[in-house]
């Protein structure tokens, strides 16, 4: 079965492709695919890690927050703080990964 590729945009031109093209193609497209979900994978799972790290110190954490809670810092300050940090943690390996997601598409 031979595909039909079409060069410039123009339909009246076209390629047929020989079964090796088409199969190459399919092989750098599944092997892209493959390589852009593994990484998203273990960006996830780095930032699952992330998460249970934090909320095993969050329990350390608590005698802090309660000393900054006597000195007079507001519920809210202190919870758009731990907003911000956990944006931090979970936000930086999120976008790298689509970053890197983006640009492995467009080489590929």
């Amino acid at each position: 079965m031979y595909g039909q590729k079409f060069e410039n945009g123009h339909q009246d031109s076209w390629i047929q492709q020989s079964y090796e093209e088409l199969r190459k193609e399919q092989i750098a497209t599944i092997g892209t695919t493959v390589f852009i979900t593994s990484f998203l994978g273990l960006a996830f799972l780095l930032t699952t890690w992330l998460y249970f790290k934090q909320m095993a110190e969050a329990e350390d954490e608590r005698e802090s927050y309660m000393i900054l809670r006597k000195i007079g810092f507001s519920t809210s300050h202190l919870m758009s703080g731990i907003y911000a940090k956990q944006a931090f943690n979970f936000g930086v390996p999120l976008i790298i990964g689509l970053f890197h997601s983006y640009f492995a598409v467009k080489s590929g």
